[in-house]
Protein backbone atom coordinates (compact mmCIF):
# COMPACT_ATOMS: atom_id res chain seq x y z
CA UNK A 1 0.00 0.00 0.00
CA UNK A 2 2.88 1.98 0.56
CA UNK A 3 4.24 2.31 -3.09
CA UNK A 4 0.55 3.12 -4.31
CA UNK A 5 0.57 6.29 -1.65
CA UNK A 6 4.04 6.80 -2.96
CA UNK A 7 3.10 7.19 -6.68
CA UNK A 8 -0.38 9.16 -5.89
CA UNK A 9 0.93 11.55 -3.94
CA UNK A 10 4.46 11.96 -5.01
CA UNK A 11 3.10 13.53 -8.17
CA UNK A 12 1.07 16.51 -6.48
CA UNK A 13 4.39 18.57 -6.91
CA UNK A 14 4.37 17.52 -10.79
CA UNK A 15 0.96 18.68 -11.07
CA UNK A 16 1.69 22.19 -9.04
CA UNK A 17 4.62 23.56 -10.85
CA UNK A 18 3.20 21.74 -14.58
CA UNK A 19 -0.21 23.98 -13.75
CA UNK A 20 1.95 26.57 -13.08
CA UNK A 21 4.07 26.65 -16.52
CA UNK A 22 1.02 25.26 -18.66
CA UNK A 23 -0.97 28.34 -17.33
CA UNK A 24 2.24 30.91 -18.13
CA UNK A 25 2.56 29.53 -21.37
CA UNK A 26 -1.00 29.38 -22.70
CA UNK A 27 -1.63 32.83 -21.07
CA UNK A 28 1.49 34.35 -23.16
CA UNK A 29 1.02 32.56 -26.34
CA UNK A 30 -2.77 34.22 -26.34
CA UNK A 31 -1.09 37.06 -25.08
CA UNK A 32 0.94 37.31 -28.51
CA UNK A 33 -1.97 36.96 -30.58
CA UNK A 34 -3.80 39.29 -28.78
CA UNK A 35 -1.51 42.04 -27.72
CA UNK A 36 -3.08 42.30 -24.16
CA UNK A 37 0.19 43.82 -22.63
CA UNK A 38 0.89 40.93 -20.19
CA UNK A 39 -2.18 41.11 -18.88
CA UNK A 40 -3.89 37.97 -20.41
CA UNK A 41 -0.64 36.08 -19.23
CA UNK A 42 -1.13 37.45 -15.72
CA UNK A 43 -4.60 36.03 -15.53
CA UNK A 44 -3.68 32.36 -17.19
CA UNK A 45 -0.64 32.53 -14.70
CA UNK A 46 -2.97 32.56 -11.52
CA UNK A 47 -5.10 30.56 -13.10
CA UNK A 48 -2.49 27.60 -12.85
CA UNK A 49 -1.27 28.65 -9.70
CA UNK A 50 -5.11 27.93 -8.63
CA UNK A 51 -5.35 25.00 -10.33
CA UNK A 52 -2.22 23.43 -9.26
CA UNK A 53 -3.14 24.54 -5.44
CA UNK A 54 -6.50 23.08 -5.93
CA UNK A 55 -5.18 20.05 -6.76
CA UNK A 56 -2.10 19.81 -3.92
CA UNK A 57 -5.26 20.55 -1.75
CA UNK A 58 -7.68 17.69 -3.24
CA UNK A 59 -4.49 15.33 -2.23
CA UNK A 60 -3.84 16.61 0.65
CA UNK A 61 -7.56 15.64 2.25
CA UNK A 62 -7.54 12.23 0.33
CA UNK A 63 -3.94 11.46 1.81
CA UNK A 64 -5.79 12.08 5.69
CA UNK A 65 -8.50 9.83 4.75
CA UNK A 66 -6.64 7.13 3.49
CA UNK A 67 -4.52 7.61 6.58
CA UNK A 68 -7.32 7.30 8.68
CA UNK A 69 -8.97 4.59 6.92
CA UNK A 70 -5.50 2.73 7.61
CA UNK A 71 -5.43 3.64 11.47
CA UNK A 72 -8.87 1.91 12.03
CA UNK A 73 -7.87 -0.64 9.90
CA UNK A 74 -4.72 -1.18 12.19
CA UNK A 75 -7.21 -0.95 15.52
CA UNK A 76 -9.84 -3.65 13.94
CA UNK A 77 -12.52 -1.40 13.32
CA UNK A 78 -14.22 -1.40 9.95
CA UNK A 79 -13.18 2.01 8.48
CA UNK A 80 -15.29 1.83 5.52
CA UNK A 81 -18.22 -0.39 4.79
CA UNK A 82 -18.63 -2.48 1.34
CA UNK A 83 -22.26 -0.93 -0.88
CA UNK A 84 -23.60 -3.91 -2.13
CA UNK A 85 -26.14 -3.44 -4.91
CA UNK A 86 -29.77 -4.83 -5.07
CA UNK A 87 -29.84 -4.82 -1.24
CA UNK A 88 -32.23 -3.16 1.43
CA UNK A 89 -30.38 -3.14 4.47
CA UNK A 90 -33.80 -2.40 6.66
CA UNK A 91 -35.62 -5.10 5.04
CA UNK A 92 -32.46 -7.42 5.77
CA UNK A 93 -32.18 -5.59 9.56
CA UNK A 94 -36.24 -6.48 9.75
CA UNK A 95 -36.07 -10.42 8.75
CA UNK A 96 -33.29 -10.71 11.46
CA UNK A 97 -35.14 -8.90 13.86
CA UNK A 98 -37.69 -11.42 13.24
CA UNK A 99 -35.99 -14.28 13.04
CA UNK A 100 -34.45 -13.82 16.13
CA UNK A 101 -38.04 -12.83 18.06
CA UNK A 102 -39.45 -16.35 16.39
CA UNK A 103 -36.58 -18.13 17.48
CA UNK A 104 -36.60 -16.47 21.04
CA UNK A 105 -40.51 -17.17 21.13
CA UNK A 106 -39.67 -21.30 20.24
CA UNK A 107 -36.75 -21.16 22.83
CA UNK A 108 -39.55 -19.50 24.90
CA UNK A 109 -42.17 -21.77 24.55
CA UNK A 110 -39.95 -25.63 24.65
CA UNK A 111 -38.82 -24.67 28.32
CA UNK A 112 -40.72 -26.11 31.05
CA UNK A 113 -41.23 -22.60 32.34
CA UNK A 114 -45.07 -21.44 32.65
CA UNK A 115 -46.25 -18.54 30.23
CA UNK A 116 -47.88 -16.57 32.18
CA UNK A 117 -47.22 -15.72 36.40
CA UNK A 118 -49.71 -17.66 38.76
CA UNK A 119 -50.11 -19.89 35.60
CA UNK A 120 -49.98 -23.52 37.30
CA UNK A 121 -46.92 -25.85 35.92
CA UNK A 122 -47.06 -28.88 34.33
CA UNK A 123 -43.99 -30.71 33.70
CA UNK A 124 -44.33 -32.98 30.77
CA UNK A 125 -43.21 -36.29 32.68
CA UNK A 126 -44.36 -37.41 35.85
CA UNK A 127 -41.15 -37.15 38.47
CA UNK A 128 -40.57 -40.29 40.16
CA UNK A 129 -41.98 -41.06 43.34
CA UNK A 130 -38.39 -41.54 45.96
CA UNK A 131 -37.94 -45.11 46.40
CA UNK A 132 -37.89 -45.91 50.26
CA UNK A 133 -34.90 -48.46 50.99
CA UNK A 134 -36.40 -51.40 53.08
CA UNK A 135 -34.82 -52.40 56.47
Amino acid sequence: MKWKAYGRYGSVGFELIGSMIVGYLFGHWLDTKVGGGGYVTALFSAAGVYAGFRSLFKAANAMTSDIEKEEKLDRGEMPWKVPMPDVDYDAADAASDAAEAKAEEDAHASRDEPDEPGEPHEPDEPEPSPKKDKP
